[in-house]
């Protein structure tokens, strides 16, 4: 399973793989660590090395929580 997160015509779009079906959301930015996606419930928190990169994300949403790290 995977997530890509794509530009597209200036906007931005997540995209989760999971079995072969993918639901491909826009992006809502709501400050410079945090977004939600339309349709989407809870939020993902980037997370930023010690370079301010960008290395992956959790999503939460309410008790559930999922990590995913980026692999390039």
């Amino acid at each position: 399973d995977s997530t890509v997160i794509s530009i597209e015509d200036g906007k931005l779009f997540y995209t989760p793989y999971f079995e072969g079906r993918n639901s491909r959301r826009e992006i809502i930015p709501v400050n410079k660590s945090y977004f939600r996606t339309e349709f989407g419930r809870g939020y993902y928190r980037l997370n930023f090395d010690e370079k301010n990169n960008v290395i992956g994300h959790i999503f939460s949403n309410g008790a559930g929580r999922i990590k995913e790290k980026k692999v390039r």
